[in-house]
């Protein structure tokens, strides 16, 4: 998780000092630069937040926090988001989830009733194994994506267009 953060800090750096190729340069504003994540890159990119001044925010999709022990009560002081699974509550990522939350301001999470950690990401689409096999949420995929998509690009809209207060608002 360290090194899926010091990428995604580098990243950040490159964005903040201009040196991105064209046509990333003249698109990406390094004012407004929020993270987001799955599982460990969720993990990831709390961590980057943490290790990086000027980050909007944080989206995290079923984050994996568990490894973040030694850095979990230091909290974040941005706004964060966190969607989880079904199949995840309880977990043993939850408590630490749970304590991440208490040492930061603004902060919310919601769980997808019905879903499951993978289906945040494509092999639900792909192959109907992942059904087949008990990887997939018993939500329909297209309501799971529909919920998930909407959230996600409505919170980041608002954080990212109209500024921390509209993503306090909208959470």
């Amino acid at each position: 998780m360290e090194a899926y953060a010091d990428d995604i800090v580098a990243l950040v750096t490159e964005i903040r000092d201009g040196r991105l190729p064209d046509p990333l340069r003249t698109m990406a504003d390094p004012s407004r630069t929020a993270l987001a994540g799955h599982s460990t890159g969720g993990g990831a990119a709390v961590l980057a937040a943490m290790e990086t001044e000027g980050v909007a925010g944080v989206l995290g999709l079923d984050a994996w926090v568990e490894p973040l022990k030694e850095h979990i009560d230091a909290g974040l002081v941005i706004p964060q988001l966190h969607l989880g699974s079904q199949q995840w509550r309880g977990g043993f990522s939850e408590p630490w989830l749970r304590r991440l939350g208490l040492a930061s301001e603004p902060w919310a999470s919601y769980r997808i009733e019905g879903s499951a950690h993978t289906d945040f990401t494509m092999i639900r689409y792909i192959t109907s194994i992942a059904s087949l096999v008990g990887w997939a949420g018993k939500v329909n995929g297209e309501r799971f994506a529909s919920i998930a998509t909407g959230v996600s690009s409505s919170w980041l809209m608002a954080l990212l267009k109209d500024g921390p207060q509209a993503a306090v608002a909208a959470l």
